[in-house]
C-alpha cells in the first residue's frame, strides 16, 4: 500500500496527483481516471485511499494472487473474507474496469481450470477477478462487463490469436490488446463514454 502513497496522496503536494491537479487548466474536482498494469493496475486499484479526487480505474494484468506464495487479497479484493466492503479497496465496483488475458501466467493462468503447472497453489482468472472487481459471471463466459461499463473482461487465446497474431492471452497480452479492433473490446476500452462517464465523474 505504501508505494501508492507517492504516486497518489493528493495532500502531498509534491505527489504525482498533486502535481498533475495543480497544472494549469487542470480541474481534479471533476473526478481523476487512473490506469495501471500488472502492478501498476495494484497501484492504481488502491489510489482512492490517498486521493478522493480519483473516481475511476482501468487495470489491465491485475488479479489478487500473482504467484503461489503471494494472497493479496487483502488489499486487493472488493470484500473481505467476512463479505464486507474491503476499506482498501476505495473505488465502488461501478467505478472499475478490469482486463486480463485468458492465460496470464501472473492473474489467471486459466480462465476455469487451473493448470496445475501455471496455477499450483493459485486461484484461476475468474476467481481472481470475480474478488477483485466484485462482479460474478458464469462459468465459461469471458466478458463481464456491465451496461454501465464496469466489471471485467477476459482477454481469449482466440482473440489474440486472431487479432495479434500470438497463440495464448498471456499478461502482455492484458496491454497489447489496447489494440485491438473487435468491437466488443474497442466499446470497453472507450472509458470516458456512455454511462460510466456519469458515474465517475468524468
Amino acid at each position: 500500500v505504501k508505494e501508492a502513497a507517492p504516486i497518489f496522496n493528493s495532500s502531498d503536494p509534491q505527489s504525482c496527483l498533486a502535481r498533475l491537479c495543480a497544472r494549469p487548466g487542470a480541474d481534479c474536482t471533476k473526478g481523476v481516471a487512473v490506469h495501471g498494469f500488472s502492478q501498476g493496475a495494484q497501484l492504481a486499484a488502491l489510489a482512492k485511499n490517498f486521493a478522493p479526487e480519483v473516481s475511476a480505474a482501468f487495470v489491465q494484468g491485475h488479479g489478487d494472487n500473482p504467484n503461489p506464495f503471494a494472497d493479496l487479497a487483502s488489499c486487493m479484493d472488493y470484500a473481505d473474507a467476512s463479505g464486507k466492503r474491503n476499506p482498501l479497496h476505495g473505488l465502488d465496483r461501478r467505478q472499475v474496469r478490469s482486463l486480463v488475458g485468458e492465460h496470464d501466467g501472473t492473474f489467471s493462468c486459466c480462465l476455469d481450470k487451473p493448470d496445475e503447472q501455471c496455477c499450483w497453489r493459485k486461484r484461476s482468472g475468474r476467481q481472481q477477478q470475480t474478488a477483485t472487481t466484485g462482479y460474478t459471471c458464469p462459468d465459461g463466459q469471458h466478458d463481464c462487463l456491465q451496461t454501465d461499463g464496469s466489471g471485467w473482461y477476459v482477454v481469449s487465446d482466440g482473440d489474440a490469436n486472431k487479432t495479434q497474431g500470438g497463440t495464448i492471452a498471456s499478461h502482455g497480452q492484458a496491454a497489447a490488446c489496447l489494440s485491438l479492433t473487435t468491437s466488443g473490446i474497442l466499446g470497453m476500452l472507450e472509458i470516458a463514454s456512455g454511462a460510466w462517464t456519469a458515474i465517475c465523474g468524468g
